[in-house]
């Protein structure tokens, strides 16, 4: 087999004597350029590869890997960056419809109860939110009824008037999260309208 002396074209280094099955394995695994020079045992003119066409098919397989290296993107980090993303968009509309929620829950300090007369009034459910020693209250038409039995109570009510309206009132000190509650419970009665009034 032959011997080849090599050294690199870049530097000073001396040169090395290497079997051709070694000078493969070092071009394959990139620490050879074809533009190193080399030359056989024995010969006083140094070379470079392409002086030398037995090393063709190498410097081929060596650019044929590099290829498919290039081709084989690494999709983990992409993957990652999609996922944050995903979960990015889904707390923002979360967030968002959240939002939404509670500013329909608010009403306007001057906002008022369209006028309706004393027996349109009797003929809807009407609802009463009380914050009393820190407790939330809550009174469908003069009774209390706790939270957990909202829509059974409201349901009862509309049988009871035979109307889908409700009329609600509650202070500015109750939580949000109540009159949430009472949102929640009249839609789940199938109540039709909701009027809302913010007591001073």
């Amino acid at each position: 087999m032959s011997r080849w002396d090599l050294r690199n074209h870049d530097s000073d280094s001396k040169s090395i004597l290497l079997e051709s099955i070694e000078i493969q394995d070092l071009i394959v695994s990139g620490l050879i350029s074809i533009n190193d020079e080399i030359r056989k045992e024995g010969e006083t003119t140094w070379k470079t590869f392409l002086d030398y066409p037995e090393f063709d098919d190498t410097f081929s397989v060596k650019s044929s890997i590099k290829h498919d290296e290039d081709e084989n993107i690494d999709m983990n980090a992409l993957i990652d960056v999609c996922l944050v993303l995903l979960v990015f968009f889904i707390l923002l509309t979360s967030y968002a419809k959240l939002v939404q929620h509670l500013e329909a829950a608010k009403t306007n300090p001057d906002s008022k109860i369209p006028s309706i007369t004393t027996t349109q009034a009797d003929q809807k459910t009407k609802v009463v939110i009380k914050t009393e020693a820190g407790k939330t209250l809550f009174y469908i038409n003069e009774q209390v009824v706790e939270s957990e039995n909202l829509t059974t109570a409201l349901k009862a009510s509309a049988r009871k008037l035979k109307s889908k309206d409700l009329i609600l009132f509650y202070s500015d000190d109750v939580p949000y999260q109540a009159v949430i509650s009472i949102q929640d419970a009249a839609r789940a009665a199938d109540f039709q309208q909701i009027l809302q009034a913010l007591e001073k």
